[in-house]
């Protein structure tokens, strides 16, 4: 399974992060913020805002097989949002203050 982010418009969003919780890939457009978080052909897919973009996109994740891959890759890239990172970068903000 994939989480699909067809945003026309958007500065970030939260859903990318509940995908990730759940090992889930991410095909989102290439809208305001989503580039940062989804990680194009590791953690899913970045593409333009068209329905054409976006249909290819799903069809390539599922004909090549890559929700295994992707996934691997989500449960890897996800540990930079969890509670353990924020409590090391805040210690480590603390110590250099």
């Amino acid at each position: 399974d994939v989480v699909v982010l067809p945003y026309k418009s958007a500065t970030q969003s939260g859903i990318v992060k509940i995908a990730y919780n759940f090992n889930k890939p991410v095909i989102a457009t290439n809208v305001g913020g989503l580039p940062e978080v989804v990680l194009d052909g590791k953690t899913g897919f970045i593409v333009e805002p068209s329905p054409q973009k976006i249909a290819d996109a799903i069809v390539k994740f599922f004909r090549e097989n890559l929700a295994d891959e992707f996934s691997k890759n989500v449960e890897l890239e996800k540990k930079k949002y969890s509670w353990d990172a924020l409590v090391e970068a805040i210690e480590s903000f603390v110590k250099i203050g």
